[in-house]
């Protein structure tokens, strides 16, 4: 078997989505891995009650995401709530009602709240059944909450229509939400107790900022800026107005950070109108808080125009520093790191071990980036085995990772020995890489880790790891590789909570169990199965 534990669980989901008895029956019977909920996830998306009932049969466990994959087909649903503690856990409970409400189907979501729960989870489920409503743009999911469940529309579910875009429901919940007979209470009542509820109106006008269009924005920035920056109106102390001064300023620079991030495509029309409203040295002020500027530069970097924004935001004022190289390079945004290193003055010198790093660590495999490595290295950075380990450590993929590979530069003080190498080896055996990787590492100096390499690869990935190590004389052995040194008890019972079955009939078949492991293993695992049959699902 030539694929990853990763691979096969990726296989088993896909003949999980088809729906195909007889694909799924085989993936089952050849994946050589546990099940994980991915699969019932997967089978649950695609509305296949069979499938289903297969994976549940086989020992699949359910969570959030298979209620929420669900919602939209009732057979399925229906299985679910008969077969799994779905109702009785909260936060799958939970999530699949606010799933079921987001997409506009009532029929899941009544045969839902008709379980029972208590009280207080009932009312925390509806309560995110209505923000789920709000977010998708469902009214008659929010008429249906509120005239079967008597639930009062709030600020929270304006702000969840705002950040969903969602204009035409945000107009009629801010009718309801902010009747003048509301204001006029809250405003008398006086103190804390009034403040709270003002305070969250200008959390309504960030939601506005960042999901809304432009429009929707100057029409009620000075309704709802006003209330917020006039909390303490009624106070004239010192002390109120430099409380109030404090907050009018915290709110401007939400409302900034809010623009920075927004999603819609007239981000930049928003940040023009504030420096109208607020004159471009308000702006300009606030935009220059140097604690804030790494919440700007991660805000601004969720968006592919990131090197656009930081052209706007610089204009306006706010400071590049290596923040903003920190999120170019986190993000893969290369024209933002040209923009900042040819044109902004940023200081190639910024990009030492530590910033790298930082890139490295922080980057998730969707990110990892051959050419952002390449403009790196050509602006004078080397890396090192250590480079490497991170991004092992951090699940790279293989192209990315290779390139790393050949990229860095040999050993140096800092791994005299080549620990380095055979960290980033293990990480990478862990995470499946393939055995082109594992070859890569071993050039550089790596040493072979069986057991890594059992915890997550394939069989192939096997046999050649067990021909290195036998090829360098500590197999003690070059006929079959009979005489290397069995796993560990411990390492045997990793390899199993990973899942990966393939890789223990594999140790099996070449005699790498020991006693006390076989023992352990009984009942849990058929390791006397033939070869040909080995690779089933554990049950």
């Amino acid at each position: 078997m030539n694929l990853s534990l990763a691979q096969r669980h990726r296989l088993l989901c896909l003949a999980a989505s088809s729906g195909h008895l007889p694909s799924l029956d085989a993936a089952l019977a050849h994946c050589g891995c546990t099940l994980t909920s991915g699969a019932l996830t997967s089978a649950a998306a695609g509305g296949s009650v069979a499938a289903c009932e297969r994976l549940l049969g086989a020992g699949a466990p359910a969570s959030c995401e298979v209620a929420a994959a669900a919602v939209g087909h009732m057979p399925v649903l229906r299985l679910l709530l008969d077969r799994t503690r779905l109702s009785k856990a909260e936060s799958s409970y939970t999530a699949s009602c606010a799933a079921a409400a987001r997409a506009g189907q009532l029929p899941a979501l009544q045969l839902l709240l008709d379980s029972p729960a208590s009280g207080a989870v009932r009312a925390r489920v509806i309560r995110n059944s209505a923000a789920g409503a709000c977010a998708g743009g469902q009214r008659e999911i929010l008429a249906w909450l509120q005239q079967a469940h008597g639930y009062s529309s709030s600020l929270g579910d304006a702000v969840a229509a705002a950040r969903g875009g969602q204009v035409a429901l945000l107009e009629q919940l801010l009718q309801q939400v902010l009747q003048p007979d509301r204001l006029e209470s809250e405003l008398a009542s006086g103190g804390n107790a009034a403040k709270q509820p003002l305070y969250r109106r200008w959390i309504v006008l960030e939601a506005i900022t960042a999901g809304c269009p432009v429009e929707v924005l100057q029409r009620h920035h000075d309704r709802l800026w006003s209330v917020a920056a006039n909390a303490n109106e009624a106070r004239s102390e010192d002390a109120a107005a430099a409380e109030a001064a404090a907050s009018s300023n915290k709110i401007r620079r939400q409302l900034l950070l809010a623009t920075a991030g927004s999603g819609t495509a007239c981000w930049g029309r928003k940040l023009d109108f504030f420096m109208s409203a607020w004159g471009p040295d308000g702006v300009a002020r606030e935009l220059q808080q140097r604690f804030d500027l790494t919440a700007f530069c991660n805000a601004a970097a969720l968006r592919p125009d990131y090197a656009q924004r930081l052209r706007r935001l610089h204009a306006a004022g706010m400071p590049l520093g290596v923040q903003a190289l920190r999120y170019a390079a986190r993000f893969g945004h290369i024209d933002a790191l040209k923009y900042l290193l040819d044109e902004a003055g940023a200081p190639a010198a910024a990009i030492d071990t530590a910033f790298v790093r930082s890139y490295v660590s922080e980057r998730g495999p969707q990110l990892a980036d051959s050419q952002l490595l390449r403009l790196l290295k050509e602006r004078g950075y080397a890396f090192t085995a250590a480079d490497v380990k991170a991004a092992a450590r951090w699940g790279w993929p293989d192209e990315p990772l290779i390139a790393l590979i050949q990229m860095a530069v040999d050993g140096g003080a800092e791994d005299a020995n080549g620990s380095d190498w055979s960290a980033a080896f293990n990480y990478a055996a862990i995470g499946g890489a393939s055995t082109c990787v594992l070859q890569a590492l071993r050039v550089r100096g790596a040493a072979v880790d069986l057991a890594a390499v059992a915890k997550g690869g394939s069989e192939e990935a096997l046999d050649w790891a067990a021909a290195e190590l036998e090829a360098e004389g500590q197999g003690g052995s070059s006929d079959g590789g009979a005489l290397l040194t069995p796993l560990r008890e411990s390492e045997v019972q990793c390899v199993h909570e990973r899942g990966n079955l393939a890789a223990l009939h594999w140790l099996h078949r070449r005699g790498l169990l020991d006693g006390r492991s076989v023992s352990w293993l009984a009942g849990r695992v058929e390791l006397g199965a033939a070869p040909a049959a080995a690779g089933g699902v554990e049950r």
